[in-house]
């Protein structure tokens, strides 16, 4: 679960007023209790390349199935993909560290987690919610970290 990852965040809650407050009143006064009370969402998603002409010196893992993007949430847990060529074909492993799941550093840098790690990773980013619904009550600040997903050629 997330509980080791809040609990990281607690030196950033400020502990006597509540980090968020519903229409009725009721407060949440730690990032455990906000995450405990929130709506989960869990999800998949399935990414399939375009099958376009490739561009003049483009490389062979230039097809972003996702660009670099924000979400709306207030903290998102990526798990890896399971990359599959067809309904049929077993899965892989991505060969190239510009493959997968990239994350924009606060410097601009684009951060990669290296394929061989990949298969034991949990990626922890906030959302724009997080600046927008939390920040306000917490002692530091955390940005929404810009995101994206390159698919494997082949």
């Amino acid at each position: 679960g997330g509980r080791p990852f809040l609990g990281a965040l607690e030196p950033l809650e400020r502990g006597s007023t509540a980090l968020l407050t519903t229409r009725s009143g009721r407060g949440y006064h730690s990032l455990l209790e906000v995450a405990q009370g929130g709506e989960q969402l869990e999800h998949f998603h399935t990414y399939v390349p375009l099958r376009l002409a490739p561009a003049p010196n483009a490389s062979s893992h230039d097809l972003p199935a996702l660009p670099l993007h924000t979400d709306a949430g207030l903290l998102l847990a990526l798990v890896p993909a399971m990359w599959v060529a067809s309904p049929s074909d077993l899965p892989f492993s991505p060969s190239s560290p510009s493959d997968g799941f990239s994350v924009e550093g606060a410097a601009g840098e684009l951060l990669t987690i290296e394929p061989e790690s990949a298969p034991s990773s949990v990626v922890f980013v906030v959302g724009e919610g997080w600046g927008r619904w939390l920040e306000p009550a917490l002692r530091g600040k955390l940005r929404a970290a810009p995101h994206s997903l390159a698919i494997p050629a082949g």
